[in-house]
């Protein structure tokens, strides 16, 4: 179930989206996954010093939010881990940028006045020592 989509020095965010729209995206959508999990490396930063690929900020927003649509529409989680880059303020911009394309993490943590876990917590209780 591994697809690798290697790409020539030089390409940016046509080539990118264009692979993600048009492969990743489709092929997700008829595998269905329970989750999707990114391994969020920014080391294709046009600054990085070593990829040659010429990605920005924007870049890694546009193509975080086609990931955060295809996840709202399959209805299942979007988890990250950070990679890194080489670049400390590319890394910086680019991960910030992640982060807004995703919107507010801390949204829907409350129903009403009450945090998220009391209902839940309640439940468990009938069987666990919490």
């Amino acid at each position: 179930y591994t697809i690798n989509l290697p790409v020539p020095p030089g390409s940016g965010e046509p080539e990118y989206l264009a692979l993600l729209q048009q492969i990743v995206i489709p092929i997700a959508s008829n595998y269905e996954p329970g989750l999707v999990l990114i391994s969020a490396g920014y080391d294709a930063h046009a600054n990085d010093p070593l990829a040659n690929i010429e990605l920005t900020e924007n870049s890694f927003s546009q193509m975080t939010s086609e990931l955060v649509n295809l996840c709202k529409e399959l209805e299942i989680p979007l988890g990250f881990t950070l990679e890194g880059g080489y670049d400390l303020d590319a890394l910086a911009k680019s991960v910030s940028a992640t982060l807004r394309a995703v919107g507010n993490p801390l949204e829907g943590l409350y129903v009403g006045d009450q945090p998220i876990v009391e209902q839940p917590l309640e439940y468990f209780k009938q069987w666990w020592k919490l």
